[in-house]
């Protein structure tokens, strides 16, 4: 696509969203998110304790994370 000679087609290259990008982006974001919240927090649906690991699980099963 992006050697087409046809300028729309280039633009559709150029435009296209890598959903392996997208992920990587998410979870960079989610990190950053996480970053200096405390070691430990609770959910309050469940009321389980999530420590870092669970919390960026948590953040990117949510419907607007996903690509």
């Amino acid at each position: 696509m992006s050697q087409s000679s046809n300028p729309e087609i280039r633009k559709l290259d150029r435009d296209y969203v890598n959903p392996t990008n997208t992920r990587a982006v998410i979870r960079r974001a989610v990190q950053d998110a996480i970053r200096d919240s405390p070691r430990v927090l609770i959910n309050t649906t469940s009321g389980r304790l999530l420590d870092k690991s669970e919390q960026a699980s948590s953040f990117e099963s949510l419907p607007s994370s996903k690509s």
